[in-house]
């Protein structure tokens, strides 16, 4: 983590009920975290003051108009599971665990089913190859 806000961003996230740490399929090393649900990756940094959340096309669908209208957030501009959100003040913590809590949400198992872990070792290495 390299701010503190940085930091706190990552502590509520990680705080999740049903989301699990790992690292992240997008960095180059196994150190850069990010939060999986049942064996997806949800979110993970972009940049100190940006997070990637796979929030499902689905959900964006969803809440589009209020998606597009937030500053803090920008939309791909082709149909994608993915958003960015970005975070300057301690104010948007809460705004991002929203985001990042629907997106666990949209992952979870259904029917109650075991969450499947994050890959570690050579399952975590072998999906970086595709990243």
């Amino acid at each position: 983590m390299t701010s503190s806000l940085q930091a706190r961003v990552w502590e509520s996230i990680r705080a999740i009920d049903g989301g699990d740490e790992g690292s992240s399929i997008f960095a180059d090393d196994d150190a850069e975290p990010a939060l999986w649900v049942d064996g997806t990756q949800v979110a993970h940094f972009f940049a100190d003051d940006v997070l990637d959340v796979r929030l499902t096309k689905r959900r964006i669908s969803i809440d589009r108009d209020r998606l597009r209208a937030d500053p803090r957030v920008t939309l791909r501009k082709n149909a994608s599971d993915w958003l960015k959100v970005a975070f300057s003040h301690a104010a948007d913590v809460a705004f991002v665990h929203e985001l990042v809590a629907a997106a666990v949400d949209e992952h979870r198992p259904s029917n109650g089913a075991r969450s499947r872990p994050p890959p570690a070792g050579p399952e975590l290495a072998r999906r970086k190859r595709f990243h």
